[in-house]
């Protein structure tokens, strides 16, 4: 009953604050979740409306661009002192249950999460399009007023007593996009007036440059922190100012987080 487009999804905790979330069970379309999505939107998919404070509101129907009840398998789970990581594969998700025998825009879909205590969190996502000159849309749902940073590759999620720094890297970007959206409904979030920003990050696909997003808490208005990310063949390091150096490989074909 309550299945909504969300797998491989998250949400976004610092420092006692909320900063990516879940918009609640009356915006469960993928486009609600914090994910990366595959090509354009088709005509005709979108719907719009009115919500009960007069603001003007779309969305995509359940079931249009993506599929709820698929499974979504966790693996490759583990934890090595103040890091935990885990594998989410939501490949199977990414087929309209509205159009009977139609191709899956992906033919893979994998999120590998690795989380360093209280001093940041990274996600490599392992997108490939069916058709590789898919671009694939990375979308961010913020609870907190946003800023863009220069060069299309960072954003400020500004909490109300200390901030969280998001860099993306790996293939060129298209330029950012920052969107302030309504809820559709007056329940829950939109009823105790809670911001929502979605941030779009499109970028084409690289068979070899796998993206990274790398989340780090910081200081109200603190400068952005040095990372390093460097890419050998089949490897990939982050280097967190003050943190561990994460690393993840490729193993047949799939990238994976390297346990300590």
């Amino acid at each position: 009953h309550h299945a909504q487009e969300d797998a491989g999804s998250f949400v976004l905790q610092s420092r006692g604050e909320s900063f990516l979330f879940d918009p609640g069970y009356f915006n469960d379309s993928a486009m609600h979740h914090s994910l990366p999505l595959v090509g354009e939107i088709k005509p005709g998919q979108e719907r719009s409306g009115v919500n009960g404070a007069g603001q003007q509101v779309t969305w995509i129907p359940a079931g249009a661009i993506f599929k709820q009840r698929e499974p979504a398998p966790l693996s490759d789970k583990w934890d090595s002192g103040s890091l935990r990581s885990i594998t989410v594969d939501a490949s199977k998700s990414y087929k309209s249950q509205k159009e009977k025998g139609g191709a899956s825009p992906v033919s893979m879909a994998r999120r590998v999460f690795v989380l360093d205590g209280e001093k940041g969190a990274i996600v490599l996502d392992q997108i490939q399009p069916a058709d590789p000159a898919d671009k694939i849309n990375t979308l961010f749902q913020a609870r907190v007023p946003v800023s863009l940073l220069p060069g299309d590759t960072s954003f400020r999620l500004e909490g109300a007593n200390s901030d969280v720094i998001g860099m993306v890297d790996g293939p060129a970007p298209d330029a950012m996009k920052l969107e302030p959206l309504a809820f559709r409904t007056d329940w829950g979030f939109a009823k105790i007036k809670v911001p929502w920003n979605r941030i779009t990050s499109a970028y084409a696909y690289d068979a070899n440059k796998p993206r990274i997003t790398v989340f780090l808490p910081v200081d109200k208005g603190a400068a952005v922190p040095e990372v390093g990310v460097k890419r050998e063949d089949k490897k990939i390091t982050v280097q967190i100012a003050g943190a561990s150096q994460i690393a993840f490989a490729e193993e047949g074909g799939l990238w994976k987080s390297v346990k300590p």
